[in-house]
């Protein structure tokens, strides 16, 4: 199973309107524009001031692509597809999440990620992992 890296886009994945990590800390997205499915498209980091962003390399050959759903009841569902079986299995997460300003928090029971949103409109979630600093993006 992938490690939080994985689990904290999912939680992004919800969101769905446009915001930025300078917008004001107090604005709440509606609930509406935060439920659906994401799918990973991007991953990286903040190198010597840029960011670098490089496909997904999870997605493995021959299965669907990996994805997070957010619902509007605070659901939070990660699908990770292992290509080791036939057919591919999903492998799936599940917990909850909420979002605070520019902030988002999911808790799978055994562990809890934090992110920033650095952007969001209806068809792309970037986040950042405030321990770790890595990006993922993510799109519908």
């Amino acid at each position: 199973m992938k490690t939080r890296f994985l689990i904290l886009p999912a939680l992004l994945l919800v969101l769905g309107t446009s915001c930025n990590d300078d917008d004001n800390e107090n604005y709440q997205l509606p609930a509406a524009t935060l439920t659906g499915k994401w799918n990973y498209s991007k991953t990286g980091g903040i190198v010597g001031g840029t960011e670098l962003l490089t496909d997904y390399t999870g997605n493995e050959s021959g299965c669907n692509r990996d994805f997070i759903e957010l619902s509007n009841d605070g659901a939070y569902v990660e699908v990770d597809y292992d290509s080791s079986t036939e057919p591919c299995q999903a492998i799936t997460s599940t917990g909850t999440f909420a979002v605070t300003g520019n902030t988002v928090v999911v808790d799978t029971g055994d562990e809890t990620f934090t992110a920033t949103i650095l952007n969001l409109s209806y068809t792309e979630l970037k986040i950042q992992d405030t321990e770790t600093g890595a990006i993922v993006l993510f799109v519908r």
